[in-house]
């Protein structure tokens, strides 16, 4: 709405209510509370997440966590690296060992070494990795440990687990996300608040609260804020229609038109629309990682990350349920142009890219968006079609709706006939 549709009386009068409601004032002490990182202005800053990771990650560190932090890394990354059970055991045990944790070695972001294994981790928060780079530290890892190591994995973390841009080295590379980062700090600190220092857990209190907010978009205050906005939605629109951030703009507009189409948009995370059909919807499974929903399937749609380019997928996330996810693989890879996956966690069949500078997007129009955004929807269209058809099938669907009753949420009763 522009300054010619409201006069300043009626942005008086939507303010004041506005300022009247509790819910503004709940949200003021949440934002008034003080946060280490925010005041260092670290939010996006590669380097200072490295620092912080490398920092909890090291057992010989003075944070006193020991080994907490670092065995559970190692213990999913076992698992994720397909390992047999006497291998993941032998890997989550260099735990203890660990020897230095070293930041920027030879480029590198963070290097684990311990006795026996080495991890090498590249870490991605506003970027994706640039051409031959994960080749290049992947060759630089091997040529100096891999005679002298049993265990040499490579993990590469970003806001929300992305495999890396280069396909060719995605097989070799472990995706990890901050949401499972996380879900292992969350536990840390809940079951051994007794031998954590009182600095310390104000330390990564913050950091969680870094992440869920600033990376992922996902924390209490992201919810409360938009309670908020449904509640003074004209006189917010009329706001952001002034000043809004890039991504949440986008991502209204796109939501918008996926629910245009009868869908519904899932876990949310800055730069991301995730969504399924509504007949998909109530049958997923709730058992995946590496998602707030944890749902077990979804389609996305990636606007922010990957630089001039808009890229949809169907995406099977890891889980610890495998027959599952070997449900979902088989019934998705039968759809007509489904192509081998090509990383190890999560599994890709669709990919479809459009060329997208969000940069170009600051201070247009709505219908201009739109206008860009067109060209991609009868693509999408009939992947999801193709796929929820697949998923749909009576067998499959038998089996979905089977996992779908160990999460605990019921399904939807014309899904019980």
């Amino acid at each position: 709405m522009s300054t010619d549709q409201m006069d300043l009386s009626r942005i008086e009068e939507l303010y004041h209510r506005m300022r009247d409601n509790d819910d503004i004032d709940r949200l003021q002490n949440e934002l008034n509370h003080p946060n280490i990182f925010r005041l260092l202005a670290v939010q996006r800053q590669e380097i200072r997440h490295s620092n912080f990771l490398a920092w909890l990650l090291d057992p010989n560190a003075n944070h006193g966590l020991g080994a907490l932090f670092i065995t559970r890394i190692l213990r999913h990354l076992s698992i994720a690296s397909g390992s047999g059970v006497n291998k993941s055991i032998q890997l989550e045990k260099q735990a203890t060992a660990v020897l230095e944790v070293r930041r920027e070695w030879k480029n590198i972001d963070i290097l684990i070494e311990s006795e026996r294994a080495v991890i090498c981790l590249e870490n991605k928060v506003d970027s994706t990795d640039s051409t031959g780079q994960l080749s290049r530290y992947r060759r630089i890892v091997e040529d100096q440990y891999r005679a002298s190591k049993d265990f040499v994995v490579y993990v590469y973390l970003t806001p929300s687990g992305e495999q890396p841009n280069d396909f060719a080295e995605a097989q070799h590379w472990i995706p990890m996300s901050y949401q499972l980062i996380v879900e292992h700090l969350q536990r840390i600190v809940q079951l051994h608040s007794g031998q954590i220092s009182e600095k310390t857990a104000g330390y990564i209190q913050d950091y969680i609260s870094l992440l869920k907010r600033d990376i992922m978009a996902n924390d209490e205050v992201m919810k409360l804020a938009d309670v908020i906005y449904r509640n003074h939605k004209e006189l917010f629109d009329f706001v952001f229609e002034n000043k809004m951030d890039i991504a949440e703009s986008l991502y209204r507009i796109i939501e918008e038109e996926i629910q245009s189409f009868g869908w519904c948009t899932k876990s949310k995370n800055k730069g991301f629309v995730r969504f399924l059909t509504k007949e998909l919807e109530p049958v997923i499974p709730h058992l995946g990682k590496g998602w707030p929903g944890k749902e077990s399937f979804l389609f996305e749609i990636n606007f922010y990350w990957q630089k001039g380019k808009l890229v949809f997928k169907s995406v099977i996330p890891p889980t610890d349920n495998k027959e599952l996810q070997e449900v979902l693989r088989k019934a998705v890879a039968e759809v007509d142009g489904a192509k081998k996956p090509s990383g190890k966690q999560y599994l890709v069949h669709f990919t479809k890219s459009w060329s997208f500078d969000i940069d170009k997007f600051y201070n247009v129009s709505k219908d201009e968006v739109l206008c860009a955004l067109k060209p991609m929807w009868p693509l999408i269209e009939e992947v999801v079609t193709n796929v929820e058809a697949s998923l749909l099938r009576p067998d499959v669907l038998a089996k979905l709706k089977m996992h779908r009753s160990v999460t605990n949420q019921p399904l939807e009763s014309a899904d019980l006939d």
